[in-house]
């Protein structure tokens, strides 16, 4: 059971070189337009910590647009700890969510540096320092990888049936080099992966696309939240889909 002693580990620091795949698009019938992502239903309204810290309408209150709603929220725990009645509080950038108690088994597993998934309820509190979630639940951990642990997953760039990856969300992390602009206006990453011509791509959300100029200028060292399995087109290219940035570090 969750007990009042934070838990702290030393929190992961694993980098992978990004850089943009332009040779991808020049491939012979490439179409990216054409293709569509998997959609298992893990994409629906989910919100990353990053997000409720840069949707802060008043900063000095705390006050952000979710405010009262009910959302599911993606986010790196930096600590873990217990209040005096035993409900255990997990702290993000700026983001602090206060979990019911039928939730210690599950967060007696997690450590800091884990991802994590759950829903909760925004509250704006101007006395407050961080945003504060509320009637938090169900944290589930989530898949943490390498641009090199991903495409190791495949054969020949080809997705693989048995791959851990496919149709799920994934945290991935590297160093973000260069991106660009697809023919039908969504923005990728391309993220170096391994060999010389071994590289996947991140397409990003629409709404990522100004936070992703925001991050690159204050640091190359980025996390992504994205669906896996992403297979564009019968050239079998590897690929990444909805992502949403979840950190610079």
């Amino acid at each position: 059971m969750f007990t009042s002693r934070t838990l702290y580990v030393d929190e992961m620091k694993i980098r992978t070189r990004l850089i943009a795949t332009f040779a991808l698009l020049s491939l012979p019938n490439f179409s990216l337009a054409q293709s569509q992502p998997p959609n298992n239903g893990q994409n629906e309204a989910v919100i990353t910590s990053e997000e409720l810290r840069l949707s802060a309408i008043d900063k000095e209150a705390n006050e952000t647009q979710f405010e009262g709603k009910m959302i599911k929220v993606v986010g790196k725990i930096r600590s873990i700890s217990a209040t005096t009645d035993g409900n255990a509080t997990i702290n993000f950038t700026n983001v602090e969510a206060h979990f019911l108690k039928e939730a210690n088994e599950q967060i007696a597993q997690l450590n800091r540096g884990d991802y994590i998934t759950f829903e909760c309820t925004v509250r704006n509190d101007e006395e407050a320092v961080f945003i504060q979630l509320i009637n938090c639940a169900n944290p589930v951990k989530q898949i943490y990888v390498t641009a090199d642990d991903y495409f190791n997953q495949y054969e020949n760039n080809q997705i693989r049936a048995d791959s851990l990856f496919n149709n799920k969300y994934i945290i991935i992390s590297g160093i973000y080099r260069m991106s660009g602009t697809l023919n039908d206006g969504r923005h990728y990453i391309g993220i170096k992966a391994a060999g010389d011509f071994a590289e996947v791509t991140a397409i990003l959300e629409p709404s990522m696309y100004q936070i992703a100029n925001d991050y690159i200028k204050e640091s190359p060292n980025i996390e992504l939240y994205c669906n896996a399995g992403y297979r564009f087109n019968a050239a079998g290219t590897v690929g990444l889909s909805n992502c949403k940035f979840l950190t610079a570090y």
